[in-house]
């Protein structure tokens, strides 16, 4: 097997995209100020990854959607969307 085949296996699981979890975690970025296209376009950018993660690493994902969330108090940059 090759190195690239190896690194993609070992990093790819059979957990698809769950298009209701997609919705519950834009919900969580508007109701945290963000502008719906920009939550829109983050989840939309970061689905799969967020997918993986949220089943194989609960914690880590919490952390990074409760670091986004606090990116809605910033409403310089979420007016760059």
């Amino acid at each position: 097997m090759n190195l690239i085949a190896f690194f993609i296996l070992s990093f790819t699981s059979l957990v698809q995209a769950n298009p209701e979890e997609s919705d519950a975690w834009t919900k969580r970025l508007i109701a945290a100020h963000w502008t719906p296209t920009a939550a829109q376009s983050v989840i939309a950018i970061n689905r799969e990854w967020f997918t993986q993660l949220a089943a194989n690493h609960p914690q880590p994902f919490n952390r990074i959607m409760r670091n986004l969330e606090a990116l809605g108090n910033l409403p310089n940059w979420i007016n760059l969307f």
